[in-house]
């Protein structure tokens, strides 16, 4: 026995050892916990996204009748976004990133005529936009004749005349189509953007 020794130093206190087995025995517990509630934020993420409905918009369903109908009706030819009238003078391309956007592109005599179009999400109620009219090559107007530059696309009214074409001596650099409606259809608009060019050299 060493007298030179504290009392304390010569045996392990009871507290210290339990202190020390309830400092381990609170670690897993822990991770568990942690566990658990990692989990729990996990299912409540996933069943946030369960409830996340990616809806159509209705011009997107109009359309998509549309393009069925310009297959069955008009008997055009369809592979993947491609759609080719049955003389292949006209090519209609469906955009892959944004459906609602599409190409024209019309075959004329040493000249391809393309308009690009926008389709609005509450089409056919809200007409659809043209908002880009090109030809290759660049077609070479009589002097004194100006480019095609834009197609507008407006609501038909009392007041329009019948006929869907504009009522002009010599044609201007905007062309309009004044007999969109509700009930109309993207064949309606397809044949008049057809006729422009025909009818723009018919007037030169």
């Amino acid at each position: 026995y060493n007298s030179t020794l504290p009392p304390s130093s010569l045996y392990h206190h009871p507290s210290s050892t339990s202190s020390s087995s309830s400092s381990l025995s609170s670690t897993p517990t822990t991770a568990t916990t942690n566990t658990s509630t990692s989990h729990l934020e996990y299912q409540s993420i996933q069943s946030c996204f369960k409830r996340v409905k990616i809806s159509t918009s209705p011009g997107e369903l109009r359309l998509s009748k549309d393009l069925e109908d310009i297959c069955t009706t008009h008997h055009w030819r369809h592979h993947n976004r491609d759609f080719l009238s049955p003389d292949s003078c006209i090519k209609l391309h469906q955009d892959v990133v944004d459906p609602l956007r599409l190409s024209l592109s019309v075959w004329g005599k040493n000249v391809v005529m393309t308009y690009m179009l926008q389709v609005p999400r509450m089409y056919p109620h809200a007409p659809p936009v043209v908002y880009r009219v090109s030809a290759d090559p660049p077609l070479q107007y009589p002097s004194g004749m100006p480019t095609l530059e834009q197609v507008r696309i407006v609501p038909q009214t009392t007041t329009t005349p019948s006929s869907p074409l504009t009522k002009t001596t010599r044609p201007s650099n905007i062309e309009i189509y004044n007999q969109w409606s509700p009930i109309s259809r993207l064949m309606d608009l397809i044949e008049f953007l057809v006729e422009l060019l025909p009818k723009r050299m018919r007037q030169w």
